[in-house]
């Protein structure tokens, strides 16, 4: 039984197997074989050629060179016709608004999303992927997001350290993955925060808070930090400075940018290559991922995140009023209300963090891809921002472990996802190109593996306009 993917066609079939397989979630079967590829092996930045990948349920249990592999008689053959396969994509920062989301972000090719703030609907749905009954990316998600006062977001807020404890412990047995802090939290609530998830097994990430070093963060346990937030404080060489981060909710932030952008604190030496290794080196010894989501925080600048084509049916009905807004592209402007010199600061905030990432990355300091933008470009946004990190001067192939390898670390379940290896749980696309040459190659997967169930490109197509006709339907 053979299914080809170069000219995208079915081969043949026997009774055994049929169009029907596809009807529902994706093709499954005892054993999937995947012929003539090339794997692309992530780990080492390399195309092992003329490769053949078997799978029985959900794992990877082989890998041979094609002239040398067994074709069983009741295996499903996938003929990959020299196309690339590589290791599905993570999202390590997105915003799970609607189940259907879930589902796109799976046909785009990225299997696994680290949701940033959910509620029991998000866990109903995270149950339903692992149940098989909802066919989705993998969730792993926060609960509601923890701030100080006033909160920048809606949400709980938590002024006493004493409160700590019953708030991790709430979330771990409501079955969050994780807890997130935000911006406003003083000092004392987080370390208290940090003290309890230690206590409980509950990882914190988040938001550094303003008035947290993010040393102090890191050592204390946070596992990720979002959006670079506090770095530039952390490894700027004049200490007398404020933290620059989130100037849009934080006058201190806004009044250092404002006179760095009139020329009255110079930028030539701001970052310090002494605190960058150090802050590299303290990341790697207690295992902390920084999730810089670069491409999203244009927003808060004189060049904000361009229009992504094509993604105007899967918004969620209340999202749909600000279409027109993003793609105009005045989002800080008339969502965050910067005048024009607020906005030209943050182009010099932006340009300091871009210098502050890349320096972190020639330091070792490990690193996550996440969006936190443009929920309906599922998968697509993920590949955009992969793009923005390697513009910056990150090689290709570090980029591409950033949403494989590395998130596999982080979540600790290195080789277990994030790798196209025997024993590794099959998340896998099949792709026309090689993406260590090209990234683009990742916005059009030819096919589909999650968990060992195949979608095909015809299956893949069906399904996105199943999910357009639902999210058109739907209201709020």
């Amino acid at each position: 039984m053979t299914l080809s993917f170069g000219p995208y066609e079915l081969r043949h079939w026997t009774a055994a197997l049929s169009l029907a397989l596809f009807a529902t979630a994706g093709a499954s079967a005892d054993a999937l074989l995947f012929r003539d590829v090339n794997v692309v092996d992530v780990r080492n930045g390399r195309v092992l050629e003329g490769r053949a990948v078997r799978i029985e349920g959900e794992r990877i249990v082989d890998i041979v060179a094609d002239s040398e592999v067994a074709v069983d008689s009741e295996d499903v053959v996938i003929d990959g016709g020299g196309s690339y396969l590589a290791p599905g994509l993570m999202d390590m920062h997105y915003h799970l608004m609607v189940e259907e989301h879930a589902t796109l972000n799976m046909l785009r090719g990225v299997t696994t999303i680290r949701n940033m703030w959910g509620n029991p609907q998000t866990l109903a749905w995270k149950a339903a992927v692992e149940e098989g009954t909802l066919a989705g990316a993998r969730i792993i998600t926060a609960g509601a997001v923890i701030d100080g006062s006033p909160a920048i977001q809606a949400g709980p807020e938590l002024t006493d350290p004493e409160g700590a404890e019953l708030f991790v412990l709430g979330q771990k047995r409501a079955g969050y993955d994780f807890v997130k802090t935000y911006s406003r939290l003083t000092p004392d609530v987080f370390a208290a925060i940090l003290d309890a998830g230690r206590r409980h097994h509950m990882q914190v990430a988040g938001h550094v808070p303003q008035d947290v070093p993010m040393l102090d963060a890191i050592r204390g346990g946070m596992r990720t930090s979002e959006h670079l937030a506090g770095v530039l404080w952390a490894v700027a060489r004049d200490r007398t400075l404020a933290n620059p981060s989130l100037a849009a909710f934080d006058d201190r932030a806004k009044a250092l940018l404002t006179r760095i952008a009139a020329g009255e604190v110079s930028t030539d030496d701001y970052i310090d290559t002494q605190r960058v290794q150090e802050l590299a080196r303290v990341a790697r010894k207690e295992g902390h991922w920084f999730v810089p989501t670069i491409r999203v925080m244009r927003n808060f600048t004189t060049d904000p995140v361009p229009w992504m084509e094509g993604i105007e049916g899967f918004f969620k009905p209340s999202m749909r009023p600000f279409i027109g807004i993003m793609k105009q592209g005045s989002i800080a402007e008339t969502y965050f209300e910067l005048s024009e010199a607020e906005q030209r600061a943050e182009d010099i905030h932006l340009r300091l963090q871009r210098e502050a990432l890349l320096a972190l990355h020639e330091a070792g300091a490990p690193i996550l891809a996440g969006t936190d933008s443009y929920p309906a470009g599922a998968g697509w946004v993920l590949v955009d921002e992969m793009l923005s990190m390697h513009k910056l001067g990150i090689p290709v192939a570090d980029v591409i472990r950033s949403a494989t390898l590395e998130p596999a670390r982080y979540l600790q379940m290195e080789g277990e996802l994030g790798e196209v290896r025997p024993g590794a749980i099959a998340d896998l696309v099949l792709l026309s190109g090689n993406p260590l040459q090209d990234l683009t190659v990742l916005k059009a997967p030819r096919s589909v593996v999650k968990a060992g169930q195949l979608y095909s490109e015809t299956r893949i197509n069906e399904m996105l306009e199943d999910i357009e006709t639902s999210l058109t339907a739907k209201t709020d």
